[in-house]
């Protein structure tokens, strides 16, 4: 076994104890909500559904408390928000 091996193993290890210790903290705290499922995807504004994943739709959070995520058509986005600003590719 070289060093890379010995570090590589050493680091795994220690990675994989602190994840196993989260999931034991997660597992163990009460549930504060139910999880929820979503079926398709509606505008709030124009109840268009998303059926294309092709096509590009804006979540924007609300300032309620807990935030929600509201989704927004292409369409309606642009309307309420204008533009959507291009990510920069590497």
């Amino acid at each position: 076994m070289d060093d890379f091996e010995a570090f590589r193993g050493t680091a795994e290890d220690g990675f994989l104890r602190t994840l196993d210790h989260e999931v034991e903290l997660m597992l163990a705290a009460p549930r504060t909500s139910q999880p929820t499922t979503t079926g398709v995807l509606h505008c709030i504004e124009c109840r268009r559904p998303w059926l294309d994943p092709n096509d590009r739709w804006r979540l924007k959070m609300t300032d309620d408390s807990p935030p929600v995520a509201v989704p927004y058509c292409a369409r309606c986005a642009t309307r309420e928000f204008g533009p959507a600003i291009p990510r920069k590719r590497s």
